[in-house]
């Protein structure tokens, strides 16, 4: 095994090695170096939990927000349902007016045919004047 480093008061070299070691001797008395190296430290692991907890409330909102969306989508899909009725029903209509506009077209096509048929043969007593009366 290899003998332990000497640890000096700006120490740097010896971290990786023995870390516990390095850090029961910052404990003891501070070095510039391990100091700024455990200040960095924590400053990563706030920053990392900072971020986990962000990253949290955004899943959070995300969640809330796709929730909302979805009751949108299902308020938009009935109101679409009842605007579908309505046009069916509104075809509907159209369809039921459009043969009674058809059944009242040909019944007035008779009609007419008929008052036509009838002029047409009352007159044609009168168009022969002339005519010998028998």
């Amino acid at each position: 095994w290899p003998r332990p480093l000497r640890h000096t008061r700006n120490c740097g070299r010896c971290l990786l090695l023995c870390p516990s070691i390095h850090f029961k001797m910052i404990l003891r008395r501070g070095s510039a170096l391990s100091s700024w190296v455990i200040t960095m430290c924590i400053v990563l692991m706030s920053g990392a939990s900072v971020y986990m907890i962000y990253n949290r409330y955004n899943l959070l909102q995300r969640s809330k927000r796709m929730v909302q969306y979805r009751k949108d989508l299902l308020d938009l899909d009935e109101k679409l349902d009842v605007f579908g009725r309505g046009v069916d029903q509104f075809h509907n209509t159209v369809d039921r007016f459009s043969r009674i506009l058809g059944a009242l077209a040909v019944t007035t096509a008779i009609g007419d045919t008929k008052i036509r048929s009838s002029k047409q043969a009352s007159s044609s007593r009168f168009i022969n004047v002339n005519a010998p009366i028998i």
